[in-house]
């Protein structure tokens, strides 16, 4: 039976300028995290801009530049994997 691990928590996203990679960071205390997946979707529409998964053990994932639109306001939402495919809320 899977475990569910503990929601990551974002770190509060200032304004940035989109036509640069920008670096989200978040907090996790759980299990070893193996993965990290981020979602964001546009607030006005609810479709999904942005979806990966990367195998890593950092505590932040980096949005492209060019990805988002200056703006605009978004979602973001963050999931971790561990080793045995236990994944968060």
């Amino acid at each position: 039976m899977a475990t569910i691990l503990q929601t990551p928590s974002i770190e509060a996203i200032q304004s940035f300028d989109p036509a640069f990679d920008t670096t989200i960071n978040y907090y996790y205390e759980d299990n070893q995290q193996y993965k990290n997946r981020i979602v964001i979707t546009d607030n006005e529409t609810s479709n999904v801009v942005y979806d990966k998964t990367e195998d890593s053990m950092r505590l932040y994932v980096t949005i492209p530049s060019n990805t988002l639109t200056a703006g605009k306001q978004y979602l973001a939402q963050v999931q971790v994997y561990d080793m045995d495919g236990n994944y968060s809320n």
